[in-house]
């Protein structure tokens, strides 16, 4: 992906991608991988966060950890869906959905749970999808010498997905960052954050 996304910067012919440098890593590591491309040939980082991520972790936790991992000249570019005023019942019906199912299934399934020891459900709670499995009966599990005994109605929360009004989403950002703007697609639904520490 991100030697397609080099080759597509290079076609805009607006900027130009002298050397390509990756690491794979995750939110809570950024602390200690910033600073493996830190050189003085990547002085400054252009930092991505597309895709509807930020939704999917709790924001405070996640612009704090970018932030802390920036120097003074990064940017940090944010991508994500905004609510336009979607309630919550129909976030609810878009999310729930056979083949999310069908994925999301092998969290319990990995706990050593049979596919009939829970229902999949989906929830709107607090601005935030919740994709939740409901135990159907009291059942102990037991892994590297621990038991967890469920019991039936208790709920596993495997997926999360936090929706924000164009406005929240905004305060949220300013909240870390000096210098933001702010772009909105035509139909108010997706938006980008350019964001300067």
């Amino acid at each position: 992906m991100l030697n397609k996304a080099a080759r597509a910067i290079k076609k805009i012919k607006k900027c130009e991608v002298l050397k390509l440098k990756w690491n794979i890593s995750d939110f809570e590591n950024l602390d200690n991988v910033t600073p493996l491309f830190r050189d003085a040939e990547f002085e400054h980082h252009f930092m991505i966060l597309l895709g509807n991520t930020l939704g999917n972790f709790d924001q405070d936790d996640v612009l704090h950890g970018i932030k802390n991992s920036m120097a003074k000249k990064d940017v940090l570019l944010i991508g994500n869906g905004i609510s336009n005023g979607r309630k919550g019942e129909e976030w609810v019906k878009d999310y729930k959905d056979e083949r999310i199912n069908q994925w999301l299934i092998k969290v319990p399934l990995l706990l050593e749970l049979k596919k009939n020891d829970v229902k999949y459900e989906v929830r709107f709670v607090n601005s935030r999808i919740e994709e939740i499995y409901f135990l159907q009966k009291n059942i102990s599990v037991k892994h590297l010498g621990k038991t967890v005994n469920f019991k039936e109605g208790d709920i596993i929360v495997v997926a999360i997905s936090y929706k924000y009004t164009k406005d929240k989403f905004g305060q949220n950002i300013q909240k870390f960052f000096s210098d933001v703007k702010i772009y909105v697609d035509k139909d108010e639904s997706y938006t980008l954050a350019f964001c300067r520490k």
